[in-house]
């Protein structure tokens, strides 16, 4: 009876590791057939289409969705065949390997978040060479090769943004501020930005600032460490989409929603918070539009009109009764 038991506890086991191994090979199948039809469309392009790439900074962040969502609709409307790529979590290495792959496929236009990387400005001076023509977009690679810049003017914004929270804090408060990379010119240029914006109000200063790398969990736990180490900290502000929700769920977790808390961007969850009073205005972006005009300027360059050098998009403050 015991054998009997065994041998069908072993028929089972088998035959849930032959279902398993069938599994496998069938969504392997399905992924390398997937791979291949992508590699068909992007290989065979239609005589009269352009093939242009958006190459994100990481490639399911809402804000690069945002401007991935315009840049389709602009590439829908101009007939074009629009490859969206990006590494999964920010790596500025990848994005070089991807804007490596781009050039050497010879496609016919690249739009890529800007740096001073040396590697990638050496890539930008050899798809010039090759006539492919690449735009910038979100962050600038100045003195380099590339064609244009879209985006926001983040030195502007973040001036903007430090001079609304001045006159909302009567010149007076301490202030504690994540950024959401070190190594990124535009965050760079928005804390630079806020500190130049607000050293003509000496009762008003910066206590820390600490980097979340564009990271919710982190932005929380960076904010959550400045609150308890600066207990006199009563305004935290933060340069990326993630870092104001990420601050918010710090001042819950300690008890500090009393404190005065300002972001960046407009995502949904964003605007709910302001609705609800735990954040007090967002700086406003235009992503969708940064990934649209880009590939407007792209189609003139294809159509043999010439460009401007910088298209700022516009910028805003969002508050409480903006947000409908």
């Amino acid at each position: 009876m015991v054998k009997k038991k065994a041998y069908v506890v072993l028929i089972i086991i088998l035959g849930v590791f032959i279902y398993l191994l069938w599994s496998f090979f069938r969504t392997s199948y399905q992924i390398q057939q997937s791979v291949h039809n992508m590699d068909l469309r992007y290989q065979q392009p239609s005589a009269n289409q352009q093939h242009i790439v958006l190459i994100s900074q990481e490639l399911d962040n809402p804000y690069w969705r945002s401007v991935e969502k315009g840049a389709r609709n602009a590439a829908d409307k101009w007939d074009m065949q629009m490859e969206y790529i990006g590494p999964i979590r920010i790596n500025p290495d990848e994005q070089i390997r991807y804007l490596e792959k781009a050039i050497a496929s010879k496609v016919d236009g690249i739009i890529v978040q800007g740096s001073r990387d040396p590697k990638l400005l050496s890539l930008l001076t050899k798809a010039k060479q090759k006539h492919i023509p690449i735009l910038t977009i979100d962050t600038d690679a100045p003195n380099s090769e590339r064609l244009a810049y879209i985006g926001t003017d983040n030195f502007t914004s973040g001036k903007l943004l430090g001079e609304y929270v001045a006159n909302r804090m009567n010149g007076k408060g301490t202030i504690g501020v994540i950024m959401g990379s070190r190594s990124a010119d535009n965050h760079k240029l928005r804390v630079k930005g806020f500190l130049e914006s607000i050293k003509s109000y000496p009762e008003l200063s910066v206590k820390s600032i600490e980097e979340s790398n564009i990271s919710q969990i982190q932005a929380s736990q960076m904010a959550e460490k400045m609150m308890r180490a600066y207990p006199d900290i009563n305004v935290m502000v933060g340069t990326s989409a993630l870092d104001g929700l990420g601050i918010i769920q710090a001042a819950e977790n300690i008890g500090r929603e009393s404190i005065h808390i300002y972001g960046f961007d407009n995502l949904k969850e964003t605007k709910q918070a302001i609705q609800t009073g735990k954040m007090e205005a967002t700086l406003e972006q235009e992503p969708a539009m940064m990934g649209y005009k880009s590939v407007q300027l792209l189609h003139q360059v294809f159509t043999g009109h010439s460009v401007k050098t910088q298209y700022f998009t516009p910028i805003d403050v969002l508050r409480k009764e903006d947000v409908k």
